[in-house]
């Protein structure tokens, strides 16, 4: 889930270009070199294992030859981060829950670098990599839902919670760790994402996704226990842009299936996790039946003990939510603990006009949709970024009715299908702005400029949406944010009075007090608090 930040994207198609997203990116530029060797503007690639560059393909160019594994391989196209030869690699934001359709770093997913430590003793500290022996493994098919439950449980205060709060933890705002004021009320914490590029056969070795901002490994999840009790730790499958290993292992059928589960168990077991979140961004309406069987094998191998979650998308009037209709829910409530809605991300440079990002009407319009097929609310969390975004404009928009202006779409705000920064958003922790790469943080720097700019006076709300939009028009930009308060209320209309079950947060570390949390962290508390 849920908020891939704008640099996890670009990271991907530019610097990498390792992993297809199955949501509507195409027309980037390449050329095959040869039957395993492809460039772009940016990198050379050589093709991992028995893959070969495939013009025109959609996504990655590096594709399983026609008929591959027919006879029982595992047949999963991925680009391995080691054959990318391009200079540019820095550390990334990957969305999650971020579910998220635009980029903005020239940097790199999967690299090597100094792990950074927090001063302060409360601190997670991290490493990169992991290895093991364990994987596979049996379990029912029958599950009791038990395992979501957060009632009895209770912040590092003392004080009883009985919502849920669940946060995701994107390792390229990993900053060394989190301090335990960030984790108040806090229920789950979903470290994101695995990283899937060798699990086309079953490994013995596992390891998240690694940054120079600092790594997660074996000892994350007891830490992180060690500050707040109660808690359960979680590990994110997928991300906008990085799902496609198990989009394929999916789609494959029983076989690619069962050794991709075997893999999800020994991934869980190595890093002492208490379960799984799909984040795949996303399935397509002809993948339901092979989602279930997948979602079903891998309650079967986790065992009750364990949660499932699943990130659901916000743009509920477009394939993003093709997959998840009455019949697919039916199917899958006795096996999913938890849906993690990304109701944020509403507009994207797919959008054709102005729209709140996120607040309480994006979240009414989300949630109608999701119920009417059929969810079980109480298992559902609404989500919350914790950034604004930001598009350029090229047609007049009137700052005082900033909802429902044109937008030019991604011929504006891509080239040759790769995000070109004229639509992104600046994360609430300017810390952060230094880990996007040259070009990145010279745009980070642009924008966080004209964002502290904004009106402070209150004439940016829109008290019927609870959220914020204004219009720079200095600049010609438009911006789209949720205060602090526009999340404590939009909590209290939907978790506290029981319409849901709980919140959830993209990402820690990205709120404006850094590794302490912030503002916004410490409303979405309170609300969960019932104060």
């Amino acid at each position: 889930m849920h908020f891939v930040s704008n640099t996890a994207l670009f990271a991907i198609l530019t610097a990498l270009a390792v992993r297809s997203a199955p949501a509507p990116q195409s027309g980037t530029d390449y050329t095959c070199d040869s039957d395993t060797q492809w460039h772009d503007a940016y990198q050379t690639v050589t093709c991992p294992g028995d893959t070969v560059c495939v013009t025109g393909a959609s996504g990655n160019p590096c594709q399983f030859p026609s008929g591959y594994g027919q006879s029982g391989v595992v047949a999963v196209a991925v680009t391995s981060a080691a054959a990318v030869t391009s200079a540019a690699a820095v550390a990334t934001s990957a969305s999650a829950a971020g579910g998220v359709t635009s980029a903005t770093s020239a940097g790199g997913i999967s690299i090597s670098g100094n792990a950074a430590t927090s001063a302060s003793e409360e601190a997670v500290t991290l490493s990169s990599g992991a290895t093991a022996t364990e994987s596979g493994g049996g379990g029912s098919a029958s599950h009791t839902n038990s395992a979501a439950s957060a009632s009895g449980t209770s912040t590092s205060d003392g004080t009883s919670v009985s919502n849920r709060f669940v946060t995701y933890w994107d390792n390229y705002a990993n900053m060394g760790g989190v301090n335990a004021g960030q984790l108040t009320a806090v229920t789950h914490v979903i470290l994101s994402f695995a990283d899937m590029t060798d699990w086309a056969t079953e490994q013995t070795t596992w390891k998240f996704m690694e940054s120079s901002n600092g790594n997660f490994d074996s000892s994350t999840a007891a830490t992180l226990k060690g500050m707040q009790s109660g808690l359960k730790v979680c590990g994110a499958l997928g991300g906008w842009g990085l799902d496609s290993v198990m989009a394929t292992a999916v789609r494959g059928g029983d076989s690619t299936i069962a050794t991709f589960v075997a893999n999800v168990k020994g991934f869980a077991d190595y890093f002492n996790l208490d379960g799984i979140d799909i984040d795949w961004e996303f399935p397509s309406a002809s993948d339901d039946a092979n989602l279930i069987t997948f979602i079903t094998q891998l309650r079967a191998a986790l065992g009750d003990d364990k949660l499932i979650s699943v990130a659901l998308g916000s743009r509920v009037d477009t394939t993003d939510a093709a997959a998840f209709n009455s019949d697919t829910f039916s199917k899958l409530d006795s096996l999913v603990d938890m849906w993690n809605l990304m109701t944020y991300d509403y507009v994207n440079r797919y959008s054709t006009v102005t729209e709140q990002q996120a607040g309480n009407r994006v979240v009414t319009t989300v949630m109608d949709y999701y119920e009417q097929q059929g969810i079980t609310m109480e298992k559902c969390n609404v989500g919350f970024p914790m950034n604004a975004k930001y598009f350029t404009l090229t047609e007049t928009c009137d700052s005082s009715n900033p909802i429902g202006c044109s937008l030019p779409g991604t011929d504006y705000y891509e080239d040759s299908g790769v995000d070109n920064y004229k639509s992104g958003w600046v994360r609430f922790n300017p810390d952060l702005d230094s880990s996007l790469g040259t070009e990145g943080t010279e745009w980070a720097t642009k924008m966080r400029a004209q964002w502290e700019a904004r009106p402070t006076d209150g004439s940016t709300e829109i008290t019927a949406d609870v959220s914020n939009a204004w219009v720079d028009e200095t600049n010609d930009v438009f911006w789209t944010w949720l205060s602090d308060s526009d999340m404590k209320t939009t909590c209290q209309n939907w978790v506290t009075s029981g319409k849901v079950g709980g919140a959830m947060v993209w990402s820690l570390n990205q709120d404006d007090e850094s590794q302490d949390g912030g503002s916004h962290l410490t409303a979405l508390a309170e609300c969960i608090q019932g104060s």
